[in-house]
């Protein structure tokens, strides 16, 4: 049976954030081999977001509806795939998913290590 979690999304271009949703959408699927699937804590809703929302990138980019927003996340490690050397389950982490990976103001994000970095010990 398919998880399923929770993610902001638009299912139409609207300039009004308040048109923004949350849904139950399938979890993102197990890690390939250089990836790493993130339980989010935290995400936000950035410029760009903004702008894929207005349908201001529909032109060169054209998405198909819901739109998942967000591209960047801190969180922490729950899954990782087999050829991850830079992080363990458990390890919090940041970082910016690739363009069309969008959809980081969610519960969980899978995106490659290299798109991620370890939070320092000192940030709470």
């Amino acid at each position: 049976m398919t998880q399923m979690h929770s993610a902001a999304v638009v299912n139409h271009y609207t300039a009004n954030p308040s048109d923004y949703t949350i849904v139950s959408r399938p979890q993102p699927p197990s890690p390939t081999a250089l990836q790493v699937l993130v339980q989010v804590h935290a995400a936000s809703i950035n410029p760009l977001d903004s702008k894929r929302a207005e349908g201001m990138l529909a032109i060169p980019l054209p998405e198909p509806f819901p739109l998942q927003l967000g591209y960047d996340l801190a969180g922490t490690v729950t899954a990782i795939g087999s050829g991850v050397r830079r992080f363990s389950l458990g390890d919090r982490v940041y970082g910016r998913v690739r363009n069309e990976q969008a959809g980081t103001v969610a519960e969980f994000a899978v995106t490659e290590e290299e798109n991620l970095a370890r939070i320092p010990d000192t940030v709470r």
